[in-house]
C-alpha cells in the first residue's frame, strides 16, 4: 500500500530518506518512524520503505498513530524500480538492532545506496561498520537519541550530506568494483 505524501504544508523539495530491507523488527523501521515524528515538523522529508514483512502491519499502525503522512510503502519492487528510488534518495537510513539470533551481515545495501551517492545512517556493529565508515561515507550511530541528532545533521547540511554521498559512491566503485574484488580473491587463492 502506499500512503499519500502532503507537501502543502512545507515549502521546498523534501529530502528523501530510503530503507531497503525485510520488514522486520530488527531493521530498525519503528526507530526511523519515531525519529520522523520528532523532525517533521522542523524538515521537509519523505520516508520511502522498500521491501515485505511480518512487521507491515505494525509500522503501518505506527505511521497511523504518530500522524505522519510524509511515509510511502513501496512493498517489494523489481531492480529497476529500486535503482530510480536509491537515485531519487538522499539519506539510506536502516538503524539496526542487535539480534542475538538474526546477525546483520556485510550489509549490501549500503553499497547499493553508495552507489548512486546516497550516505548512510546505521548502526555501529560488526558488518555493518565495514560497509559504512563513520564520518567517511555515513554516520553510525548506537542509540535513539544519536539517530537523530545523525538526521538532523544530514538533513540539515545538504554540502555535509552530499559529500558524504561522493566518498561513499568512490568507495564503492573503487575499493568495491568487480575487479579489485577479484583481485583481492585471486592472491588468497592462488598463494
Amino acid at each position: 500500500s502506499i500512503r499519500t505524501i502532503n507537501k502543502e504544508s512545507i515549502q521546498g523539495a523534501p529530502v528523501r530518506l530510503l530503507t531497503v530491507s525485510r520488514l522486520v523488527e530488527r531493521k530498525g523501521h519503528d526507530r526511523v518512524l519515531e525519529a520522523l515524528a520528532t523532525l517533521s515538523e522542523s524538515f521537509n522529508l519523505e520516508y520511502h520503505i522498500v521491501g515485505k514483512g511480518p512487521v507491515h502491519k505494525q509500522l503501518l499502525d505506527q505511521v497511523e498513530l504518530l500522524k505522519l503522512n510524509n511515509v510511502v510503502f513501496h512493498g517489494f519492487v523489481p531492480d529497476t524500480r529500486l535503482h530510480e528510488l536509491s537515485a531519487q534518495s538522499d539519506v539510506f537510513v536502516m538503524p539496526i538492532k542487535e539480534d542475538p539470533f538474526d546477525k546483520e551481515g556485510f550489509g549490501m545495501v549500503f553499497l547499493e545506496a553508495a552507489l548512486h551517492g546516497v550516505p548512510s545512517i546505521t548502526s555501529k556493529i560488526s558488518g555493518v561498520d565495514e560497509a559504512v565508515l563513520h564520518e567517511q561515507t555515513g554516520l553510525l550511530i548506537e542509540t535513539d537519541f544519536e539517530l537523530i541528532g545523525a538526521l538532523k545533521r544530514l538533513l540539515g547540511d545538504s554540502d555535509y550530506r552530499q559529500s558524504l554521498g561522493r566518498a561513499a559512491q568512490d568507495r564503492a566503485n573503487n575499493e568495491f568494483a568487480r575487479d579489485v574484488q577479484l583481485s583481492k580473491l585471486k592472491s588468497i587463492l592462488y598463494e
